[in-house]
């Protein structure tokens, strides 16, 4: 009961911050496509009477999208507030639109003061004002809606923490003690148990203990059977991705060793550099570089447990939900409802997906720009596929080649300005005895791809 309490909340939890992240980014792709359309008016009115049809074109072009987002935003709006949100939020954008198009019928009659005017009163200091003020004020509502829900997912996994803790004290308490006073046999196959842990503690995942039993005794003798086998399936993998893990380690200190002498050579030129506001900005670049090389690098040793693809890459994603909203960025998640399960490095893994989706917004311009996650399941292969898709400014094949390795820079004398995390990722892929490849194309963005094996 506690276990099936517990799964529940945390599901609403996590469809109620997926569903207010959700209506975040639609809120400030509202504003985003019309503002932008809005700039069609003025240039309508800054050139001849001929370019106006055409003008008028653009901005109906670049305002219907919007009615697509406003019926995403009414399905995800439960809430009596959230309606009355976007009910107020829809009147506004409207009444805008409507003193826009009205702005095109002037100036089409050749009525440009008229025009002018009705900009003036409307658009600039009136409508476009209060739509403005009113998108503002909503945004700023959701923020401390999204703090609050942060907080009680904090608090809600606490709290599972130390109920499940308490439970799985207090069922082994019973068990050893209904066994202890029913049980008959029970010190035989106790012996046998403790015999058994200690061998399990140097090394020895070979032996079996008989849980035939429908008891108690039976119930620890399939509890240590299982543990047995997982040890024995991660050190399989382990001694599997032996090679890799070699090719691994030796990339990680030559990543880490890279960054140091990019950095002292970076110090080194400050006492002579022309610019030393430049100098010091990359230097703070390649700090930040060696903690993200260590985050997701070191220690070596994998942690492996069963992880759910899904729920680990919205954590990712949801970390750069502050910055997504502020630069307009569209986010799209394509997530397989039944993606099974893998074994893996959950920190490691996350910290890698984090690092790929950074490295997608920094493609990206400054504000607009689309960035997607997408998860299935090979069943063929049996694998779970990741991708993580932008439509950023992309790289050619020599830099893309480049990024997958910690080659030192052509240019000995300039410092290295590519980014060594993407190199991080293929090896922590491939130490988890997945496949990493990086495809992109300039001007047509990057597609990241992680192939990882599903392990039972």
């Amino acid at each position: 009961m506690v276990a099936l309490f517990m799964s529940l909340r945390w599901q609403t939890t996590s469809n109620e911050v997926e569903t207010h992240y959700r209506r975040s980014l639609y809120l400030e792709q509202i504003r985003a496509e019309t503002f932008q359309a809005l700039s069609e008016v003025h240039d309508s009115l800054a050139g001849g009477r001929g370019e106006i049809p055409d003008a008028r074109q653009d901005f109906e072009r670049a305002i219907a999208p919007t009615r697509a987002v406003f019926a995403k935003w009414d399905r995800l709006a439960t809430t009596a507030r959230e309606k009355r949100d976007l009910e107020t939020v829809k009147t506004a954008h409207e009444s805008l639109i409507g003193a826009a198009r009205d702005v095109f019928v002037l100036a089409g009659q050749g009525r440009r003061a008229d025009a002018v005017r009705r900009v003036d009163d409307r658009l600039d200091t009136g409508d476009y004002a209060a739509f403005r003020a009113l998108t503002e004020r909503i945004a700023q509502a959701d923020q401390v809606r999204g703090q609050v829900i942060r907080d009680e997912t904090r608090k809600l996994r606490r709290s599972a923490n130390v109920m499940a803790a308490v439970a799985i004290l207090a069922a082994l308490s019973l068990s050893l003690l209904i066994a202890a006073y029913l049980a008959s046999d029970l010190f035989g196959p106790l012996r046998q148990l403790g015999k058994a842990l200690d061998g399990l503690a140097s090394g020895d995942t070979t032996q079996r203990l008989d849980q035939d039993r429908k008891d108690e005794v039976g119930a620890v003798a399939r509890a240590y059977n299982g543990t047995a086998e997982a040890m024995a399936l991660r050190e399989a993998a382990a001694h599997d991705g032996g090679a890799r893990d070699a090719k691994s380690e030796s990339l990680s200190h030559l990543t880490v060793h890279r960054l140091v002498d990019t950095l002292e050579s970076r110090i080194a030129s400050l006492r002579t550099s022309e610019s030393l506001e430049d100098a010091l900005v990359d230097v703070e670049q390649i700090m930040r570089s060696i903690g993200r090389v260590t985050q997701i690098g070191h220690p070596l040793d994998l942690h492996l447990e069963p992880c759910d693809p899904c729920r680990l890459s919205q954590a990712a994603l949801t970390r750069f939900g502050p910055e997504i909203a502020a630069r307009g960025i569209s986010c799209e998640l394509d997530l397989e409802a039944d993606a099974r399960s893998i074994l893996a490095d959950r920190l490691k893994l996350r910290g890698a997906l984090e690092e790929l989706i950074r490295s997608g917004l920094a493609m990206l311009p400054d504000r607009g720009g689309r960035i997607g996650v997408r998860i299935r399941s090979d069943q063929k292969d049996d694998m779970v596929l990741i991708e993580i898709a932008d439509n950023g400014r992309g790289m050619d094949s020599e830099t893309v080649e480049r990024a997958l390795s910690v080659a030192p820079p052509s240019d000995a004398g300039a410092p290295d300005t590519l980014d060594v995390g993407t190199a991080m990722v293929r090896a922590l892929v491939e130490r988890h005895g997945g496949t990493f490849t990086l495809l992109s194309k300039p001007g047509q963005g990057t597609v990241a791809r992680l192939s990882l094996p599903v392990r039972q």
